[in-house]
């Protein structure tokens, strides 16, 4: 799994300070974690503008060239998905002005390593829950391939008598073994829903429906049922609260 951190904050002092500390929990996980500093907002701002995506955000509360809060707002408004933000300060009063953009935590400098520790350690097992394990079909050993559990558009059958599905993403298709019912109940909690018989499509990718089709958001079409339709429909608009997902901004 892949996680990138940036931390921004015009102390250069924090900033080797943070690197210091971050540096031999990345060397020691066996996660890819990438560490970006910034020591000002507006190349942070830059950076993600060229396509730079962040997991994780430390950032400081009061920088030079902006305001942390807006900083935080921007950041996660050109993001697909919510990443955890952690805000750091020495003044604990511009606690309440952070909760606008839900951070994830909230430090004061001196940031103790184990707090760092303990924060990393909670948010990738939050990461890690959010993946599953594929086992590909005609490949040497039973490779196993790790996929983002949201990145699926959708699972169809494609031999239910080899227990043979295929799972479409954005950018490939994966053949594994299994059952689609049981993939069924094993993404309960996710916002996935039948669609049609031997097809489970990922509601939060679905565009629009029309005319006995699910258009997702990469143009793919899906065929889907009058048995289904209601409920998916109604799944849809459960998937908009839960997942936040705000067009107007540019987040899918």
């Amino acid at each position: 799994m892949d996680i990138n951190i940036a931390i921004c904050d015009d102390d250069t002092d924090f900033l080797k300070s943070m690197k210091s500390i971050l540096v031999p929990y990345i060397w020691g996980s066996r996660h890819e974690i990438h560490l970006d500093l910034y020591s000002a907002a507006g190349d942070l701002i830059s950076a993600m503008r060229s396509g730079k995506e962040y997991r994780i955000f430390f950032l400081d509360v009061e920088i030079a060239d902006h305001n942390g809060i807006d900083l935080a707002r921007d950041a996660i408004d050109r993001l697909s998905f919510d990443p955890y933000v952690i805000f750091i300060s020495n003044y604990p009063e511009y606690m309440k002005d952070s909760f606008s953009v839900h951070p994830y935590q909230y430090l004061q400098k001196p940031v103790d390593k184990d707090a760092v520790y303990g924060l990393l350690d909670e948010i990738i097992g939050k990461e890690e829950e959010k993946y599953i394990s594929l086992t590909v079909l005609n490949s040497e050993d039973n490779e196993q391939i790790p996929v983002s559990i949201m990145d699926i558009l959708y699972i169809e059958t494609s031999d239910a008598r080899q227990q043979k599905l295929t799972f479409h993403l954005y950018d490939r298709k994966i053949v594994a073994r299994g059952i689609l019912t049981a993939w069924q109940e094993k993404l309960t909690g996710y916002p996935f829903s039948l669609c049609y018989k031997g097809i489970l499509v990922n509601v939060y990718h679905i565009h629009y429906i029309n005319s006995g089709m699910a258009v997702l958001r990469n143009g793919e079409e899906v065929p889907v049922s009058r048995r289904y339709l209601a409920k998916l429909k109604n799944e849809m608009v459960n998937s908009i609260n839960t997942y936040l997902i705000r067009d107007s901004s540019g987040r899918d």
